[in-house]
């Protein structure tokens, strides 16, 4: 018995709302390192995953954010959205959406 596969990977719910996360703050994070908002330091100082800070300052949404800090060139986010698309889409079918999020 032969397996098919596909040729298109479709584009699921969760993944899609991941990529548009992680676009939006991708954007955001731009504009801001550009110094149009804040300092160059102050959003990876609060949000990138500092171990010593989750540890002993129990700063716990360093877990949830760090995910979002990219670099700022564009093949960077394009590429891991990319993986997100191709490997996300085939995980959120198999798994389901609840648990794949």
């Amino acid at each position: 018995m032969s397996q098919q596969f596909q040729t298109v990977v479709p584009l699921t719910k969760v993944v899609k709302a991941l990529i548009i996360a992680n676009v939006a703050a991708w954007v955001g994070l731009v504009l801001i390192l550009q110094g149009m908002i804040l300092g160059n330091n102050v959003i990876f100082d609060l949000f990138a995953l500092v171990p010593a800070k989750f540890i002993t300052q129990f700063w716990l949404w360093q877990v949830f954010t760090y995910m979002f800090l990219h670099a700022s060139g564009v093949t960077h986010i394009l590429f891991n959205m990319l993986i997100l698309w191709w490997f996300g889409a085939e995980l959120e079918l198999r798994w389901g959406p609840r648990f794949f999020l």
